[in-house]
């Protein structure tokens, strides 16, 4: 989780699905089911801080940031 989220923030919260496994050492078909368990633990109350649009990953830093009380 923390290699996929640190390669996300480096790339300014967006990547391809293809970059990404290319970036985690991963194939491709496993990063929707990463995303979805990411987005499990760090997606509530509506609000989506990691997810897929498209063929794209997604870190919404903000959301995830206000969510948790953290500095970026």
């Amino acid at each position: 989780l923390r290699k996929m989220l640190a390669a996300l923030a480096g790339r300014g919260g967006r990547m391809t699905v293809g970059a990404l496994a290319e970036r985690l050492g991963i194939p491709a078909g496993r990063v929707s089911s990463m995303v979805a368990a990411a987005g499990q633990v760090l997606n509530f109350d509506g609000y989506q801080s990691v997810f897929m649009n498209g063929d794209d990953v997604v870190l919404d830093v903000a959301v995830l940031t206000s969510q948790f009380q953290v500095e970026p």
